[in-house]
């Protein structure tokens, strides 16, 4: 009887004292950048994307907060803080693409502090998994795609003619890419 009562106790405790949290992401709060590599001895190249076609979102948890991120990236929206080199990654790189040069998917799962995204690019879907760090205001996922996987040799064939001099003659396949977010949690 006394365990009972004790059991009883306990979870009117944990109810009555649970947090009641709501999470929210403003879509100008999102950032998707990415890091691509040239020369043999794989300098970095970054750059970020200013249209993400991302929504403001609201969710009790921050696990639901980051899970179900729909975007549609327009790579026309490429910045990498050189207009001429934007130029370039545009016409030689996203406009050889077969399909569109838009850049679409979702956030999936997370577990373990792995976030799984599916990505469209160049008619190929592929899950990649990005790993998370997080604060208390802000999180970024991290991980990286090889371009192949995608079907995108054409584009790395034309990206690499059309800076073969600059790249030394190599352009790697395997690109970094970033997803970062501020967002907000208040609880009552």
């Amino acid at each position: 009887m006394k365990s009972c009562l004790f059991l009883v106790l306990f979870l009117i405790w944990t109810v009555a004292f649970a947090e009641n949290c709501t999470y929210k992401m403003s879509a100008k709060d999102v950032n998707v950048s990415w890091v691509a590599f040239k020369t043999p001895l794989k300098i970095g190249v970054g750059g970020k994307f200013t249209k993400l076609g991302v929504k403001d979102r609201t969710a009790a948890s921050f696990s639901e907060l980051i899970q179900g991120i729909k975007f549609n990236i327009d790579t026309a929206s490429t910045e990498t803080g050189n207009k001429d080199r934007d130029k370039k990654i545009i016409k030689y790189f996203f406009e050889n693409m077969d399909k569109s040069a838009d850049i679409s998917g979702t956030t999936l799962g997370y577990e373990k502090k792995v976030l799984k995204v599916r990505f469209n690019m160049n008619k190929y879907t592929r899950d990649v998994p990005l790993r998370v760090t997080k604060t208390d205001s802000s999180f970024e996922a991290i991980g990286v795609i090889d371009v192949f996987d995608f079907g995108l040799n054409k584009s790395l064939a034309g990206i690499n003619k059309a800076c073969e001099k600059l790249h030394e003659g190599k352009t790697w396949s395997d690109v970094e890419v970033k997803l970062e977010a501020k967002y907000s949690k208040t609880c009552k």
